[in-house]
């Protein structure tokens, strides 16, 4: 004999196909839920408020630059950064963290006696 139907726990026989809202091995609730449901949906969100932007993939177009906070909640562009936006930047080499071969002062008196001694060679 061909099964028709399906016997739940409880001794009630239920149809293999439940009429949209109708009750069978879930409620009624669950089934129109369920049916409003595409097959292969996703009903994921990605959060868009500030700290939780998804970056996009990103390619030669847009190799080294970052992404940057627009006057609106969680909307950015991206954009590569200028110099004037650095804060802090160091004034002198040795914020660099590079050394001075002489300072200004040693470099001045090289001068002044290289000139010193060039017109005392030429007179």
């Amino acid at each position: 004999a061909q099964i028709t139907g399906h016997v739940g726990s409880g001794g009630a026989s239920h149809a293999n196909v439940v009429a949209a809202g109708a009750a069978g091995f879930m409620t009624g609730a669950d089934k129109t839920k369920l049916d409003g449901v595409a097959t292969g949906a996703n009903l994921y969100v990605h959060p868009s408020t500030d700290g939780n932007i998804h970056l996009p993939a990103n390619g030669t177009t847009n190799l080294n630059k970052v992404p940057k906070a627009t006057a609106t909640a969680g909307s950015w562009v991206l954009d590569f950064v200028a110099w004037g936006e650095i804060a802090s930047k160091p004034t002198t080499i040795s914020g660099f963290g590079i050394s001075d071969a002489y300072t200004k002062t040693e470099i001045g008196d090289i001068a002044t006696d290289f000139v010193a001694a060039f017109n005392t060679a030429i007179a």
